[in-house]
């Protein structure tokens, strides 16, 4: 995606987020929950609310799987989640929801997105779970300034499909935690390159703290 010219950049973001925006539109689910597949077809489990389901994933498939470095931050983490996780209960009606949506798990031809692959992951969900990971996944490897030149086009390509509920804005720091802690729960195999991994490790504990001090002034 770093590689293509600028007019391809701008048309396949708007077209992701068009994607998106129809996947979540098309695809209403009766309730939150995880799909599972039995002979083929697809089950809902369901959970009480989007923050219950959304908790449980965070435990089960991030803080259960933090690297030995930051092991210790899980208790406090999982506190933190259950005191504030109901921050985001917007009163929105489930959705399909990819969960892991990023250029790896897109077939592009030309200026548009073709397929979308790798549907393993899919919840029925929040749409803006979606939509606010795959913000940071398509545009983490960017500087900010380059970033904050393509993304107006992903949410532009969303908004030409459906809106956001108020407040979303703010939500999505909250989002935006969820990748602050993807790099420590796969720092061990990331981090065998680096020279001084104290320094990155302590880096990454003083972006976390940040980005939970930010969160909490917004509420």
């Amino acid at each position: 995606f770093r590689y293509v010219s600028e007019a391809r950049k701008r048309s396949l973001s708007i077209d992701i987020g068009r994607r998106l925006g129809v996947l979540h539109r098309e695809n209403k689910m009766a309730e939150f929950g995880r799909l599972e597949y039995e002979d083929g077809e697809a089950k809902l489990d369901s959970r009480r609310s989007w923050p219950d389901l959304y908790l449980e994933i965070l435990k089960e498939e991030q803080l259960a799987q933090m690297s030995e470095p930051f092991q210790d931050l899980v208790p406090m983490m999982e506190n933190w989640l259950e005191d504030n996780i109901s921050f985001l209960e917007t009163g929105c009606a489930p959705c399909l929801v990819h969960q892991d949506l990023k250029i790896d798990n897109m077939i592009a031809g030309g200026r548009k997105v073709r397929s979308v692959i790798d549907w393993e992951r899919a919840i029925s969900g929040h749409p803006e779970l979606d939509l606010f990971t795959t913000d940071s996944r398509l545009f983490s490897r960017f500087t900010s300034r380059t970033a904050r030149k393509y993304r107006p086009y992903l949410y532009r390509g969303y908004f030409d499909e459906r809106s956001l509920q108020q407040g979303w804005k703010t939500r999505r720091e909250f989002y935006k935690l969820l990748k602050t802690v993807e790099p420590m729960w796969t720092f061990k195999g990331w981090s065998v390159d680096i020279e001084d991994t104290e320094a990155e490790e302590k880096q990454l504990r003083q972006t976390m703290r940040r980005q939970i001090d930010h969160i909490e002034s917004l509420m």
